[in-house]
């Protein structure tokens, strides 16, 4: 779904179970949907696809929702890249989680193992780990769940799953680093069949020049209605801002 697009920038809502870069060559994913996109509204040409490829600049998780920037241009990818490499685009993430939380900034040190694909989260700092902030505000409660905003202040492969689940509050369905007994009741109670984590919300910083018109701009991303289901099931109320 896209949900903003101008000649050099394009933003979509990636629906959970879609890789953002493909695993293989040919394989599908939003990368190959986002140059399908292009070349049937007549937005870019084979032949310019010779000396540029559009793409998503942030990747997702595959079963993580949410917002993608995708560079329609040369000047908007350099752009975006840019934006993303200083962090001076916030983002902002939606997430259920079990357990108990409270409204905080919470900091720690992440380390990632690339042969596991995991990451390993500690209180202090050591050799090849890096520094963590994740910004929680709980927006509504209901027995051990909580729906919660999350600000990725300094953002890591994995950081909100590991970090939450360290804190003791895992994102529900996360078999990876959550309550794996939990997601298979969950699964078979509301049918979620994936982590519960979409990327909801972002602020583009102070810009000037040739990106001076989206300078501070909010664009958010609805949940899908499954989430949408899920929260109902479970008692809780979407309140960002």
């Amino acid at each position: 779904c896209v949900l903003y697009e101008d000649e050099d920038i394009l933003i979509v809502n990636k629906p959970p179970g879609i890789l953002t870069q493909p695993e293989r060559a040919g394989g599908g994913s939003l990368a190959s949907d986002l140059t399908n996109y292009l070349l049937a509204s007549g937005n870019i040409s084979q032949e310019e696809l010779r000396t540029f490829h559009p793409a998503p600049v942030n990747r997702l998780d595959r079963n993580t929702s949410g917002l993608v920037l995708c560079g329609k241009s040369l000047k908007g990818s350099q752009f975006l890249s840019g934006i993303i490499k200083s962090r001076d685009v916030k983002k902002h993430y939606l997430t259920i989680v079990s357990g108990e939380i409270k409204d905080g900034i919470y900091e720690a040190y992440l380390k990632k193992d690339p042969a596991a694909n995991k990451v390993t989260i500690r209180r202090n700092n050591g050799q090849g780990f890096s520094h963590i902030a994740t910004g929680v505000r709980v927006l509504s409660k209901t027995g051990i769940y909580s729906l919660l905003d999350i600000d990725l202040i300094a953002g890591r492969t994995h950081q909100i799953r590991s970090h939450l689940a360290w804190l003791g509050a895992p994102v529900i369905g996360d078999v990876k680093y959550g309550d794996r007994e939990l997601a298979g009741i969950l699964k078979k109670e509301t049918g979620l069949w994936h982590h519960f984590l979409h990327a909801e919300r972002i602020i583009f910083p102070t810009a000037e020049g040739d990106f001076s018109y989206i300078s501070g701009m909010t664009v958010k991303a609805p949940l899908t209605s499954e989430e949408e289901r899920i929260l109902e099931k479970l008692g809780l109320s979407q309140n960002t801002p």
